[in-house]
């Protein structure tokens, strides 16, 4: 059992790899993260397949590759067949963070903290959080550099995406493939709340990508600038 934040990433750190064919755990997208985030930090630099079966609350990287059923999960990492996985490296005020599904800056950061504060809500958590945020409205201003183009606004968010999925089931970028070495940007500059909540509802099945406010990228490098500093999530 993991008995604080970052146990997951000291484990994977320190383990001794030695003798062994991967590296388990049951969890969520948080776990993994961790896992990841220790195993390419270790000293020795060794790595090993990992594994994940289904434990969170979320589970966006389990909903991308259709295994939401544990055993199904254990049954899938006995088999031994292995898969690539894109892993992106964040320089975020001289701190050095692995992404193996999405980086969040804005509204979508600002939703999850909260939800964190919601956990008592379960799965809704992230929705809940998601309205608040809208409903509570903010500016921020920042320029987004991207395949040579620099984008100065007032954003709503900005979501670098590796998986499909984030949160609960929704489908953020529709477009994303876990290994084609390239980022999926979604990029929603200041819009009305209304027309925020509207965009919401059409985030389980991706159709928020059809509004003409929602900009989508692909790219393998951005940078975000700001005056003031933001959290990532």
């Amino acid at each position: 059992f993991t008995d604080y934040a970052g146990h997951a990433k000291d484990l994977a750190k320190k383990l001794d790899y030695s003798g062994y064919d991967g590296l388990c755990a049951i969890g969520g997208d948080g776990t993994m993260f961790e896992m990841i985030n220790g195993m390419l930090k270790r000293d020795d630099q060794k790595t090993i397949p990992l594994g994940l079966i289904t434990g969170g609350t979320g589970n966006a990287f389990m909903h991308d590759v259709d295994c939401l059923d544990p055993l199904e999960a254990a049954s899938r990492i006995l088999k031994g067949n292995l898969r690539q996985l894109d892993i992106a490296k964040v320089d975020a005020k001289d701190e050095l963070y692995y992404s193996f599904n999405i980086i969040g800056w804005g509204l979508v950061t600002d939703a999850g903290h909260l939800a964190e504060k919601l956990r008592w809500l379960g799965g809704l958590r992230y929705d809940v959080a998601a309205i608040l945020e809208v409903l509570i409205g903010k500016k921020r201003i920042a320029q987004l550099l991207i395949n040579n183009e620099v984008i100065e606004e007032d954003f709503v968010f900005i979501i670098a995406c590796n998986t499909i999925h984030t949160g609960k089931g929704m489908k953020i970028a529709p477009f994303a493939k876990l290994d084609d070495g390239l980022i999926d940007l979604l990029v929603v500059r200041n819009v009305k709340r209304l027309k925020l909540l509207s965009l919401f509802t059409k985030i389980f099945n991706g159709d928020h990508i059809k509004d003409t406010k929602v900009e989508y990228f692909t790219t393998k490098k951005l940078s975000i600038k700001s005056e003031k500093e933001y959290p990532l999530n």
